[in-house]
């Protein structure tokens, strides 16, 4: 019952971070060949899932994110769970498909992931005329 509620504790923690940073979009779990796309409780609860029977054994997981306004810009986090500090963030990787760049960031504290708004920032924005350059636009 105590484990329970310890890991009910870090669901709420991690929930609230990824809030506070600005990632409300579905996230995924998974390998390539069984992928889960649903809400943050839904991934998390699904992966302590896998963990009790033993899929997970040292705890290490990805979890995959697209960026609300940007369906070109994907975050991913790659987590550890422990049962005595809970869900540990240790590296943030950061893409784009429109410009084919990828970032990687080493987290040493859970806060200090990027914002989404940051993470935006990262990667220049397509010009209005690029298309017409680029013989794109028809009338």
């Amino acid at each position: 019952m105590e484990q329970r509620i310890k890991r009910e504790e870090a669901i709420k923690k991690l929930r609230a971070l990824f809030r506070q940073k600005g990632y409300s979009s579905n996230f995924s779990i998974g390998s390539h060949n069984s992928v889960l796309l649903a809400d943050l409780d839904k991934c998390l609860k699904t992966f302590l899932q896998g963990y009790d029977a033993g899929k997970y054994q040292d705890g290490s997981f990805e979890l995959k994110t697209g960026m609300p306004y940007d369906s070109k810009i994907y975050c991913h986090f790659y987590l550890k769970f422990d049962e005595q500090q809970g869900f540990k963030i240790e590296k943030m990787q950061v893409s784009s498909t429109r410009t084919h760049k990828m970032q990687t960031y080493e987290i040493h504290n859970n806060s200090e992931i990027l914002g989404s708004q940051a993470v935006y920032s990262l990667f220049p924005k397509p010009k209005p005329w690029e298309d017409i350059m680029k013989g794109k636009f028809r009338l």
